[in-house]
């Protein structure tokens, strides 16, 4: 299937004026875009659009398309997520669970930082999460949970043997979904079973 990045530009009219449809535009690879597969699609606060492919992050101003991938010190080409913490760190979730993020505009990964050789996991980097005393925390698929606090100081976990689909805080419980169920990640127990092996993607609203 071609995946195609659709821009809707609005347009105001004066009261008087005639109702437009909106205006499209198709950008695949005969456009310029380098790949057909996009896992997500961020806009920051400088309006450039990012987003996360196969073949590495893609950033859009408007005019062309840049290319970021191992060639340019990004970790893994296969990006599924992009995520920003409160001290600006722009951290790419990858296929090889082996991390990087952008911070003031240099990429930063194993070879360059010591934190990202703490964090990076053995397995798909599934979910980010930040709660509101910023702790970071991601899961991988082979059950590991990396948690960094605001100091850079890493713990890391398992809660069990599942593979990990995503994680939040609820009443401030911190709760990981697999498959099988939901389980508190301090006690370790499951909270919730599932009657039938499911799969799940979380979407964070915050």
């Amino acid at each position: 299937m071609v995946f195609r990045i659709v821009f809707f530009l609005s347009f105001l009219f004066s009261q008087n004026a005639l109702a437009q449809d909106p205006y499209t535009i198709n950008y695949t690879i005969n456009e310029g875009f380098p790949s057909n597969t996009i896992y997500s699609a961020n806009q920051d606060e400088k309006g450039f659009l990012w987003f996360t492919t196969d073949v590495g992050l893609v950033k859009f101003d408007s005019h062309k398309f840049e290319l970021f991938n191992t060639d340019k010190g990004i970790s893994d080409n296969e990006i599924f997520q992009m995520k920003t913490d409160f001290k600006g760190r722009t951290w790419l979730l990858t296929l090889s669970g082996k991390l990087s993020f952008i911070y003031k505009n240099k990429i930063y990964n194993e070879n360059n930082s010591s934190l990202i050789k703490q964090v990076s996991g053995s397995g798909i980097a599934a979910d980010f999460y930040e709660d509101k005393n910023h702790f970071i925390y991601i899961t991988f698929r082979n059950s590991q949970i990396t948690i960094i606090n605001p100091k850079n100081e890493v713990a890391k976990q398992k809660i069990t043997k599942n593979s990990l689909a995503g994680i939040w805080k609820y009443h401030n419980t911190i709760c990981v979904i697999t498959g099988e169920g939901i389980y508190n990640s301090a006690t370790r127990k499951k909270i919730k079973p599932f009657e039938k092996q499911s799969f799940f993607k979380i979407h964070h609203t915050q």
